[in-house]
């Protein structure tokens, strides 16, 4: 859980917060649960999906075909390994929490 209490998770929103009030020009990504660390870090909240306040075991457990974006494969990190990594990818979708508030000066952009 994003708001849990363990001790990596502290250091980690922790850290969060102290880059983003240092490098403030910086513009930060969060996918899934990094969305969600990202978020409860800097002033948003992450909680359980609506579901789940009346099912405590709701989630949504997926197998799901990615097909990856051409200009990945034109990023730097990238160019020793794209002839390695297909066009296509099987991801593993669990879910259980959700964004219930966005930073302030954060977008949604998916």
């Amino acid at each position: 859980m994003p708001y849990a209490d363990e001790e990596w998770l502290i250091k980690a929103r922790t850290w969060l917060k102290d880059f983003h009030s240092t490098h403030t020009k910086s513009k930060i990504l969060g996918i899934c649960f990094g969305e969600q660390v990202l978020a409860h870090s800097l002033g948003g909240k992450a909680a359980a999906m609506l579901e789940r306040l009346t099912d405590p075991n709701f989630s949504v457990t997926r197998l799901e075909e990615v097909e990856l974006f051409p200009e990945l494969y034109e990023a730097k990190f990238m160019q020793k390994n794209k002839k390695l990594i297909p066009s296509k990818i099987k991801v593993m979708e669990a879910h259980r929490n959700e964004i219930a508030s966005v930073p302030e000066g954060f977008s949604v952009v998916g």
